[in-house]
């Protein structure tokens, strides 16, 4: 077994792959030229689109993708970016498990709100596309003579009411669903497949060979572990950099910033399986040594403190300016845990 492929089962054995997948009906179509009272030679479709026609109001749609929204965010929030997925370390799932089962039972809640006002707006719906089918008749000015306005209408209309579904198949087309799985599960760590909490068998095949065919790609430990120090890294300067801004600016110095920054360190200390020393103890002493007196510390006359905090921060900035050499000494401590010291990466 190669070397990085050592790297990448020990990296495996201490997290999972989570992904969100939601499914949501749209609840719209193509406009077409005829339901404008258009010919389709009308239309150049190298100069212009028509857009959609939409089946129910569109805000009736909001709170499910709001849900898918929310979901990908704390994915991303608790976990780590590897050419196969979202990874997640084993330490940080249950928390993050939690927070998306919330955000599914939001998803569902709202489903069973939605199913019964379906046929409400439906002919709520009907009744404004009837109205735009008669203003689009009369704007017409005789172009469509050749018809009766009421026949116009009522063709109208049946091209809009056989685009609506029913209700009973709409109840399949909203799902929220969250897939945990594993490419390699370690012996030793005392998990069973069913403490994952994964979905049926057959989902759970497909999930495994998906991610086992990930692992047997070309992939290379330090393109994996670049990965990964990259991003944490920089989610550190990026909130490190907004606490430096508003210690430049000492009227603005809030309490939320200082709250922000120390639960960010608590959550890097879970999500560090790589055991990147040198930001976890860069974090460490920022959070004993400034967070400690709280905002008001660092406003008004207390430009010495500010400055002296605002260095600090520049230090996390400057990590993870410098990748390479971090994700060396990064790739050879992890090496060490996992009992393979000479990794050339």
């Amino acid at each position: 077994m190669s070397t990085e492929r050592n790297v990448l089962d020990a990296l495996m054995q201490r997290g999972v792959l989570v992904e969100v997948r939601c499914h949501c009906w749209g609840g719209r179509k193509a406009l077409k030229p005829e339901d404008i009272g258009l010919e389709t030679s009308d239309i150049n479709e190298e100069l212009m689109s028509l857009g959609q026609k939409r089946l129910v109001p569109k805000s009736s749609l909001s709170p499910f993708h709001g849900c898918d929204v929310r979901a990908d965010q704390v994915l991303k929030q608790h976990s780590l970016a590897v050419p196969f997925g979202r990874y997640v370390p084993l330490e940080v799932y249950p928390e993050l498990r939690r927070l998306l089962d919330e955000i599914v039972a939001r998803f569902n809640a709202y489903q069973d709100e939605w199913l019964p006002s379906y046929p409400g707006w439906r002919e709520e719906m009907l009744q404004g596309w009837r109205e735009a089918a008669e203003a689009a008749y009369d704007r017409m000015n005789g172009r469509a003579a050749f018809l009766p306005r009421e026949q116009f209408v009522a063709e109208f209309m049946a091209r809009i009411e056989v685009l609506y579904p029913d209700v009973e198949d709409l109840a399949g087309r909203f799902a929220l669903e969250i897939i945990t799985y594993q490419v390699s599960l370690p012996a030793s760590s005392g998990m069973e497949l069913a403490d994952l909490d994964l979905l049926d068998a057959q989902a759970r095949t497909r999930e495994q060979a998906r991610a086992q065919v990930a692992r047997d790609a070309q992939l290379d430990a330090q393109a994996v572990l670049s990965e990964m120090v990259q991003e944490m890294r920089g989610r550190a300067a990026e909130i490190a950099e907004r606490l430096a801004a508003s210690l430049r600016d000492g009227g603005t110095v809030r309490q939320q910033q200082f709250d922000a920054f120390e639960r960010f360190v608590k959550a890097f200390q879970r999500m560090n399986v790589l055991d990147d020393r040198e930001l976890s103890e860069t974090l460490e002493n920022i959070q004993a040594e400034y967070l400690t007196n709280g905002a008001s510390a660092y406003r008004g006359e207390g430009a010495n403190a500010r400055e002296r905090f605002s260095n600090a921060l520049a230090g996390v900035v400057q990590i993870g300016d410098a990748p390479r050499e971090s994700i060396r000494r990064v790739a050879e401590q992890f090496a060490n845990v996992a009992g393979r010291r000479n990794i050339q990466l």
